[in-house]
């Protein structure tokens, strides 16, 4: 593809070779016709034709599938049992439309100041005409509710199917039962998500597309005066980058509150079990916290997660658009390559069996989940290809070799290829460095024998040599990509990230998968007359967890190139893919250009540092709010039974610290970008996004990967009975570095790929308002101090033509930094209570028993261990076994004998 120019001079032969006017021909410059072209420059409808009718379809296909799961039975109403299992089930899913209630209370309030600004910004600043301001925000608006409408019915049946698949591993077939039924609930999560999403992003795009016209101004000048529905058509897509901030914004601020909620819970409902009297902590319809960790679970891997997928799909949307340049084709390939991705998907979901055998043990009926699973996805691969040859069939039919290479549909489709054996071999990378049937992670488990210390060093060693693979494998699929793709080699990386993010569609119903497997658990384990089906449930789970660490690794590698896509398209956009300097490779020596980068690298961490920290915070909130439900239950209950927990009430406290804790790695990945953007121009935020995303990209692959290797030793300790099984030195460390581990995989690694991802799609959002002019006298200095000293250069070549606009983000960026800190962060506590006067803040777990209200003398009397933890003031928690509700009934029994809380336990000692 030529090179683009702007100025004075005339595009129009840059564009002969791709653009043709409405009867079919193509003309040179000079207006000699070289052939017909089929399609000839597919209308806007054209583009999206095809995505419409297979996610239209695929929409369908979901509803059936809630249909399907919404007739299956939960539990027996005329058992004990059964109604105990239904009251959890309910509980659950009040906390999951409570906590989504919440959540999407806060983004909207964020969403709406951001539509104030982007309409202020984009009509000052406006490149075509005044509507460009209200069109990009419109699509801002529409992509946060399209998102959050999409994640709510996500939620909604992935909350609704636990106790069902429960049932039907004690109903239908045992394993194969509630293999299909968590698996159908993970297809629903996929086809809603991403079909839904895809729909209503190329329904709006067909929206933006009304109202343009050849009278526009744009920098594609007199291509877009010759022929206008080009004009409408890529211009359509730029006002799109709003949606896809906008989906951004849901990602950045969802997957912090749902990380942070889902470990503090987990955290939390730990430190209740060790603080409060067994009879309300065994009680799971009385215990707040045992409600509140299945429902962060599933927020996190049905609604986080499922927005991380399409946020990635949208961006590789966007950034092969954006580079097609006006090819129509190639824009129409933007949107149908993910279209035949979710169909595929939901064929390899048909294709998902189990065989159980009356004899097989757990370590089998887990390997069994897996290669259902594993198959399931090799099947949408292997789909999606024959699909990918049919598209390019229908794309390059009849295309004249006298407009260019015969060979140009096929070099997409060999792309496109790279990108999805790139994405296997990722997958199947991550699950040799986090799988304990290979000798990475088992090398973890052994180490933990020595303690946690050596299985901490172990796990992260492991972690780092991980990025090994992963390296190899995405700079051969860009560098092998972009060679074949030789006219145009950022377009080919492009397509090869929408080959990268393909086995997605599948992998997000094998994520969504374990939640449900995990709740289905521990319904099971709260009746003695259900707990033998427990058999069938922790394969799941098992098998679940082996998922959720190679998605997490695929994720990496699909965001990476992703964003690397949407940073090239950055490029183009913002004027510095030009041939005279404007983005030769010597820019990166210069001082400020590589100190932007280092700016970029250590801003991820700052995101991820918060993120974290706000864990602790989170998981006061919900050990001080649940032991006042337990107080209240004891004098409501008279000693005798008392009511169930309030969901409600536990998600509000726990949610709102969240909220807080992510509220300024969003804004941080928000206001980073536009500042520097404005103030220094498109040169060095180019540098400072390619920074994160690098710096970022393999930071969140040791976190996951670190984390996700103690999490598995843990479990094949407790399952296997491996390195001295249930109680012995290398559990207990296990114990530590799962919970550590938790932390870093499903907290710090998601903030951390967020905002790198957020940053880069606001990069593209404010290109036209920041692109490079060369015309200007303060362009041609530039080159000349290039040229004579490039100490000079470091000041002369800033874009100060429009600096002045940075004041705004700016002022922004510390407002909400320092109103977040008086407001969240320099609270000892949680929100509302007032730092401690002491130099040195108590142990926790003290000022959580300190901090709580007088109890009732009966009350008192049923904790023993508070009362000596106070009188002796010494940390209440030592090292000790903690009993998961994963373990088989058997395992709990012999593990209670040598570990009872509460009771056997001597805290402070």
């Amino acid at each position: 593809m030529g090179s683009r120019t702007v100025g004075s001079i005339d595009l129009r032969s840059q564009f002969a070779s791709f653009v043709c006017s409405p009867d079919n021909r193509a003309y040179d410059e000079d207006g000699v016709v070289l052939g017909l072209r089929h399609p000839c420059n597919i209308n806007a409808g054209g583009i999206t034709s095809f995505a419409v009718v297979f996610c239209a379809t695929m929409l369908l296909a979901s509803f059936g599938l809630i249909y399907s799961i919404m007739q299956m039975k939960g539990g027996d109403d005329s058992a004990l049992w059964g109604v105990q299992m239904n009251r959890l089930g309910s509980l659950v899913e009040r906390g999951v439309v409570s906590v989504f209630k919440l959540i999407s209370l806060f983004i909207s309030m964020f969403a709406f100041v951001m539509f104030v600004i982007i309409i202020v910004v984009f009509s000052a600043l406006s490149q075509f005409n005044g509507t460009d301001g209200i069109r990009v925000a419109s699509a801002y608006a529409v992509g946060v509710a399209a998102m959050l409408l999409v994640v709510y019915g996500s939620l909604y049946i992935t909350a609704a199917s636990v106790t069902r698949t429960a049932r039907a591993a004690m109903s239908f077939g045992g394993l194969p039962g509630g293999l299909r039924a968590a698996a159908a609930s993970g297809t629903v999560v996929s086809l809603l998500t991403l079909a839904g999403t895809l729909l209503s992003f190329s329904l709006y795009y067909l929206f933006l597309t009304l109202g343009r016209d050849g009278n526009d101004q744009s920098k594609y000048m007199l291509v877009c005066s010759s022929y206008p529905s080009f004009c409408s058509q890529t211009m359509g897509f730029q006002s799109m980058v709003g949606w896809v901030v906008g989906v951004s914004t849901v990602a950045v601020i969802f997957k912090g509150v749902a990380g942070i909620l889902a470990k503090s819970a987990e955290i939390g409902s730990e430190l209740v079990h060790k603080l409060e009297p067994e009879n309300f902590t065994t009680d799971k319809l009385r215990n707040p916290a045992t409600v509140v960790d299945k429902v962060g679970a599933i927020v996190l891997e049905a609604g986080a997660m499922g927005i991380d997928v399409a946020e990635t799909m949208l961006m590789s949307v966007l950034a092969v658009a954006t580079l097609a340049q006006g090819d129509s084709p190639r824009m129409a390939m933007a949107i149908w390559y993910p279209a035949i991705s979710i169909t595929a998907a939901a064929i390899g979901f048909l294709l998902v069996r189990a065989v159980d055998k009356p004899v097989s043990t757990i370590s089998e009926r887990q390997n069994q989940s897996l290669w259902a699973l594993r198959f399931g996805l090799y099947a949408t691969v292997f789909t999606t290809i024959v699909f990918s040859l049919i598209l390019i069939g229908i794309l390059y039919t009849g295309y004249p070799t006298v407009l260019g290479s015969s060979n140009i549909g096929w070099r997409s489709f060999a792309c496109h290829l790279m990108g999805l054996l790139a994405a296997v071999a990722s997958w199947e990378s991550t699950s040799f460095f986090t799988s304990h049937r290979w000798f990475a992670t088992r090398s973890v488990s052994a180490a933990g024998i020595t303690g946690p210390a050596t299985l901490f060093v172990q796990g992260m060693g492991v972690a780092m040599l991980s990025a090994i693979p992963t390296m190899i494998i995405l700079t051969t699929c860009m560098v092998i990509s972009g060679a074949i793709q030789s006219d145009n080699p950022q377009f080919g990386i492009a397509v090869a990230s929408l080959g990268v993010w393909a086995p997605g569609c599948f992998a997000l119903i094998a994520n969504a998968f374990s939640p449900v497997a995990f709740g289905a658990d521990d319904v099971l384990d709260g009746s003695s007359e259900t707990q033998g089906y427990r058999q069938i449930s922790v394969p799941l789970v098992m098998a679940g967890e082996s998922n959720n660490a190679e998605f997490r690794g695929w994720s990496v590698t699909s965001t990476m190139i992703s964003s690397f896509a949407v940073l090239a398209a950055f490029k183009q956009e913002a004027g510095l893919e030009m041939s005279n300097g404007g983005s030769s490779s010597e820019v990166i020596l210069e001082g400020i250009v590589f100190a932007a980068g280092i700016m970029g690298a250590f801003s991820v961490l700052v995101a991820a540092g918060l993120n974290t920290l706000a864990i602790g915070k989170a998981t006061r909130a919900l050990v001080d709010d649940t032991r006042n439900q337990f107080m209240e239950a004891q004098m409501q209950g008279g000693g005798g039974k008392s009511p169930e927990c309030n969901p409600e009430q536990m998600v509000g406290a726990s949610v709102y610290p969240a909220f807080l804790g992510a509220l300024l790695p969003a804004c941080y990945g928000i206001l980073f970008p536009t500042t520097i953007g404005y103030f220094a121009g498109p040169r060095i935020l180019a540098a400072f996004c390619a920074g994160a995303v690098i710096a970022g990209g393999g930071i969140a692959l040791m976190f996951f990967n670190a984390g996700a290797s103690w999490a598995k030793s843990k479990t094949a300790i407790e399952a296997e009975g491996v390195f001295g099984g249930q109680g012995g030195d290398a559990h207990i460390a296990s114990i530590a570095g799962a919970r550590a581990g938790g932390a870093l995989k499903d907290v710090s690694a998601p903030s951390i790929i967020a905002h790198y991802k957020l940053m880069a799609v606001m990069a593209l959002l404010i290109a036209p308002t920041i692109v490079v002019d060369y015309n200007t006298e303060e362009y041609r200095a530039c080159v000349l101090a290039r040229a004579t000293s490039p100490w000079k250069s470091i000041l002369v070549c800033v874009d100060w033509h429009r600096a002045y606009w940075f004041v705004l983000p700016l002022g922004l960026l510390l407002m909400a930094t320092v109103a977040v800190y008086m407001i969240f962060w320099h609270k000892d506590g949680t929100p509302g209570q007032e730092p401690e006067e002491s130099g040195s803040a108590p142990n926790m777990q003290m000022q959580m028993v300190a901090a709580s209200p007088p109890k009732p003398a009966s009350y008192q009397q049923q904790q023993p261990m508070q009362q000596s933890m106070m009188q002796k003031n010494v940390p209440s928690i030592s090292y000790q076994p903690v009993m998961d509700s994963r373990m088989m009934p058997q395992q709990q029994q012999s593990y209670g004998q040598q570990q009872s809380y509460g009771q056997q336990q001597s805290y402070g000692q």
